[in-house]
């Protein structure tokens, strides 16, 4: 059961809830309306034996003074019917006079019965109702007897209970009834009464209820949907119910809390995003001013293999011409240069050595012009 409960959500348990009590007050409206209508039947049968009893009373009146000798059997009898037939209560009801027999004695409502014997007389279930009154005087002195019997000018059979008493000394049968279908209409109006009742307080509970669900409900969804909503990263959101005195306002400024926790945390992510965004763009500003300052520091050597290049170009240009400018105003016979050999020995040049060192030194310094220019590069 609790795991069925655990699995089944709030408002759901809140209509079981109050589906509980509407079946409890249905159940409790149920036994009170049978109580009442057992009550309403006890009640009756009580007025009737009531009723008997007096009708009792005067027969024993009447048999005290036929006993006291002021009036004789006969007519004491005579008077105590006459009396008895006279007697009404509840409207319409009435009380008869049956022997031992039985024959009816005295019957206001059908006369043809008087002085009859009525053992035969049976009710449309087959009960000899007259000879039940005889067996229950006779079982117990007095009693209750349910039959089928019409009402005053129908002819259709109703139910009925009678209260039967004997008095053994003239040997009677005094009895009276109720109808039930008199009990039956008060107890269905008192039903439409009671049920009127039940419904509005079934009413009134289930509106009761629906506000109190409601009341639970709402503020639980918005928590949740808050609570989903903030895991998502979201804040943007407005925390309901914070200024309840409630559960759920303790639930709400929790909440809140975490929604200023989250706020924080986002400041701070955003802080340290930004904080890489600037040391990033940095890093890139460092790294163009180191290639700059590399590239200048490349630029100044190239412009110095540069400067030593022409410089080197320029020695050789004037040398060049130097040469030329000393083979042309020399004789060739006349000229000796010595030149520096492996051999430590000085060795004057013939015109031809001349010709051919010229041509040496010219290959040399073309030689170093070149591979200073592809270093340069």
């Amino acid at each position: 059961m609790q795991e069925i409960l655990r699995n089944t959500k709030i408002g759901l348990r809140l209509w079981l809830i109050v589906l509980a009590s509407v079946v409890t007050i249905l159940i409790v409206a149920a036994i009170g309306l049978l109580e009442t209508r057992d009550d309403l039947l006890e009640d009756r049968k009580i007025k009737t034996q009531h009723i008997v009893n007096v009708a009792h009373s005067v027969v024993q009146r009447y048999h005290a003074l036929a006993e006291s000798g002021e009036m004789s059997e006969t007519a004491a009898k005579a008077a105590a019917l006459s009396t008895i037939e006279s007697m009404r209560y509840a409207g319409s009801e009435y009380l008869w006079v049956n022997d031992m027999l039985p024959r009816v004695l005295m019957h206001p409502i059908k006369p043809a019965l008087n002085g009859k014997d009525v053992s035969g007389v049976k009710d449309p279930a087959g009960k000899a109702l007259f000879v039940e009154f005889v067996n229950t005087v006779k079982a117990s002195g007095e009693g209750f007897v349910f039959y089928l019997w019409p009402k005053v000018g129908e002819e259709q059979p109703v139910a009925k209970v009678s209260f039967v008493q004997g008095f053994e000394p003239w040997g009677w049968v005094v009895g009276s009834g109720i109808y039930l279908q008199d009990i039956e209409a008060i107890f269905a109006d008192r039903l439409r009464t009671f049920g009127m009742i039940v419904l509005a307080v079934v009413a009134a509970l289930f509106g009761v209820s629906t506000m109190i669900r409601r009341s639970i409900t709402i503020p639980l969804n918005a928590s949740t949907n808050a609570m989903a909503r903030l895991s998502e990263g979201d804040t943007s959101i407005e925390i309901e119910y914070a200024q309840d005195r409630s559960e759920f306002g303790d639930l709400a400024n929790a909440l809140q809390v975490f929604k200023i926790n989250a706020l924080e945390q986002s400041r701070l992510r955003n802080a340290a995003q930004e904080e890489d965004e600037r040391k990033a763009e940095r890093q890139k500003v460092i790294e163009a001013l180191m290639s700059l300052h590399v590239s200048r520091k490349v630029f100044s050597e190239q412009h110095q293999r540069a400067k030593l290049f022409l410089s080197l170009l320029s020695r050789h240009h004037q040398m060049y011409k130097w040469l030329r400018r000393r083979r042309n105003s020399c004789p060739r016979r006349f000229m000796r240069l010595r030149v520096r050999s492996s051999n430590p020995r000085r060795l004057p040049m013939t015109p031809q050595d001349m010709r051919n060192t010229q041509t040496t030194s010219l290959k040399g310094w073309r030689t170093q012009l070149i591979g200073l220019a592809k270093s340069s590069n």
